[in-house]
């Protein structure tokens, strides 16, 4: 009874036999098929092909590698979205001094003018003379164009690239980069010499190849640009007289020479048939310079005028212009009621000293009385005292006799000529 039986025995042993060997290969199966949160790595192998499974923020998918099924990650692409580039290249046009252009006068009104050079070789309407950085807080694409231009002609003059030919004496462009370099920081002023022609209704730039055109001097040409002589009658102490005032616009077209020794000869003719010349001179019209003189005399009834006007050349070279001067006219609170009364401040801008000796013309100053449109009523010629040394102030004043009528409908303002000492 103490005995066990034996086959029974073998028979338990070879339970739990089968038993682990049940276990162990349900611990295999059950490593080939992972659950989701089981660690998978790429290669491992794995059960069934086209199997997916997510591992530690990964995705692996089961596929087959010849004869063995193995887990390989799945890589998931993303599109990056690409850095935008910029609209304008870095490298843009930098302008330099003796690069040439060919573009219009339409297109000299813009302020970015072509940053296309040509050859200088080939035909072309303008030239670089001078290039600056824009150093003024003056915003040239925010900012009025009239302060725009006070500035760029403060770079842009004088002009003295190529003094001896045409496009010294003529005109200048100035330009900037286009806005969108602007704002990136690339602020330069171009300066571009041109020559202008405006003999026609519209003005055009002239082209040429190679060197610009040797200058050619343009003698001193007077002509009067518009005149005027107004007359009416005057008593005066039981008197009567017939007062005239006459005036004239004088320019000098030259941009190369002054004009010295201004003569014009006024013929008035007279209801009583005779006639009568009436002398006005300018001792000096400078180079493009607009000058106005007038003259008050008695005369008799006119029935008709002309005039003719004659200036003589000098050397080369223009000189300052005359101080130039505009002041109201109001009427005289003494006792002439059909008096008026004019007055300006100026100061002496010319080197030397203005003598206003009456023997000569260093103290004549010529006047122009105008209408509310600036149209000439009449002139004068007057003195002024001195000596007035260089950049002294000074007055000019008079007074101008007129009918009732003339004002304020006829007569408003005044313009003066200073004319400068005489060597």
């Amino acid at each position: 009874m103490g005995l066990t039986n034996p086959i029974g025995l073998g028979t338990l042993t070879g339970m739990k036999k089968n038993f682990v060997l049940f276990l162990v290969v349900t611990f295999i199966a059950a490593s080939l098929a992972l659950p989701a949160s089981a660690a998978v790595k790429t290669g491992a192998k794995c059960a069934t092909k086209g199997q997916t499974i997510n591992s530690q923020g990964k995705k692996f998918t089961c596929v087959k590698t010849g004869k063995k099924l193995l887990w390989a990650q799945i890589i998931v692409e993303t599109k990056s979205t690409p850095t935008p580039k910029p609209s304008i290249s870095p490298l843009y046009y930098q302008p330099k001094v003796g690069d040439c252009f060919n573009y219009g006068w339409d297109q000299a009104m813009f302020k970015n003018v072509s940053d296309q050079p040509v050859n200088c070789q080939l035909s072309h309407t303008a030239e670089t003379y001078r290039v600056q950085v824009w150093s003024s807080p003056i915003d040239v694409y925010q900012d009025t164009d009239e302060n725009v231009l006070a500035v760029a002609k403060s770079i842009c003059e004088p002009m003295s690239y190529k003094p001896s030919t045409s496009i010294t004496q003529n005109y200048f462009i100035f330009s900037f980069p286009s806005e969108p370099q602007w704002n990136l920081g690339n602020k330069w002023v171009r300066c571009d010499a041109v020559i202008l022609n405006q003999s026609g209704k519209v003005p055009n730039l002239i082209s040429w190849q190679g060197e610009p055109p040797v200058r050619q001097d343009v003698p001193a040409t007077c002509t009067v640009e518009s005149s005027k002589s107004n007359s009416w009658t005057r008593t005066y102490e039981e008197e009567t007289t017939i007062q005239r005032k006459m005036g004239f616009y004088v320019r000098n077209s030259s941009p190369d020479r002054d004009a010295t020794l201004v003569l014009i000869t006024a013929n008035l003719r007279y209801t009583d048939g005779t006639s009568e010349d009436v002398l006005l001179e300018i001792s000096r019209i400078p180079a493009g310079q607009l000058v106005g003189i007038g003259k008050d005399f008695e005369s008799k009834e006119l029935s008709g005028w002309s005039y003719k006007i004659k200036c003589n050349d000098s050397p080369r070279g223009s000189t300052a212009k005359l101080i130039e001067l505009t002041a109201p006219v109001v009427k005289d609170e003494g006792s002439d009621r059909y008096s008026l009364r004019y007055s300006a401040q100026a100061t002496n801008l010319y080197p030397d000293v203005i003598r206003c000796k009456n023997d000569n013309y260093s103290c004549m100053v010529y006047i122009l009385f105008l209408d509310p449109y600036d149209a000439i009523v009449g002139g004068d010629t007057i003195f002024i005292n001195g000596p007035i040394y260089p950049n002294q102030s000074f007055k000019v004043e008079g007074s101008i006799y007129y009918p009732k009528s003339w004002h304020p409908e006829r007569l408003s303002s005044v313009k003066m000529w200073i004319q400068e000492p005489q060597s």
